[in-house]
C-alpha cells in the first residue's frame, strides 16, 4: 500500500479528489455565472417592459380637471390632463367609459399623440345612454374610489389595442350623476 493515509484514504486518493474537486468547482462557477446573468437580464427586461409602459401604457388623469353637465340633454364634458410617464409616445385610439350607461361620445383633440414625459389637455363629451343603470355604478364607484369611476385609454401597439384606465380629478363618475340628474355622491370625509 502506498503512504501515509488521511482517516483510512490514501494521499493519491486525496489529491485525485482535489483535482476534481476544483474542476468541478470551476464548472459550477460558470454555471452560476451564466444563470447570474440570465436572471438579471431577465430583472432588467422585465422592469423596462412594465414600469416603462412598453406592455401597458403608464397614462395618468393628472391633478387638474374640470367638467359640466346637462340633465336635460344627459349630457357631460370631461376635461383632463392626460400624463404620459411611459418611455414610448403614446397614440391614443380612443377613449371608453368604465360606468355602463355612459359613452364617450367625442374627444378633443380625436386621436392625441402624448409625447413621453409630457402632458396633452383632453376634453371628452358624454352620454348618459341609460341612468337607470349609471346611477347606481356611479354612486359605486364614487364610495369605492377617492375620485369615483375612471375613464379607460385605448392606445395602439404593434400587437394590437393596449388599455389603462386613468383617473381625472374631477371624477367621471360624478359627471354621470349630474347628466342623469342625481345629485353627485359625497366622497369626501363627513363632518
Amino acid at each position: 500500500m502506498g503512504g501515509p493515509t488521511t482517516h483510512g484514504v490514501s494521499d493519491e486518493v486525496w489529491q485525485v479528489i482535489a483535482a476534481e474537486g476544483e474542476r468541478a468547482a470551476a464548472q459550477e462557477r460558470r454555471a452560476l455565472t451564466w444563470a447570474a446573468g440570465l436572471v438579471a437580464t431577465f430583472v432588467v427586461v422585465t422592469s423596462v417592459l412594465f414600469w416603462g409602459g412598453i406592455l401597458t401604457p403608464r397614462l395618468d388623469g393628472g391633478t387638474s380637471s374640470g367638467g359640466s353637465s346637462d340633465a336635460t340633454a344627459r349630457t357631460s364634458t370631461l376635461s383632463f390632463e392626460l400624463h404620459n410617464s411611459g418611455l414610448l409616445n403614446e397614440n391614443v385610439g380612443h377613449f371608453e367609459s368604465t360606468l355602463p350607461g355612459l359613452e364617450v361620445v367625442r374627444s378633443v383633440p380625436g386621436r392625441p399623440v402624448v409625447a413621453r414625459g409630457s402632458m396633452q389637455q383632453v376634453h371628452l363629451e358624454l352620454h348618459a345612454t341609460d341612468c337607470a343603470r349609471l346611477v347606481p355604478a356611479a354612486r359605486q364607484a364614487s364610495d369605492e374610489h377617492v375620485f369615483g369611476a375612471g375613464v379607460t385609454v385605448v392606445v395602439a401597439r404593434p400587437w394590437g389595442p393596449a388599455r389603462t384606465t386613468v383617473t381625472p380629478p374631477s371624477g367621471l363618475a360624478d359627471m354621470a350623476l349630474l347628466a342623469c340628474g342625481a345629485e353627485p355622491s359625497d366622497t369626501g370625509p363627513a363632518g
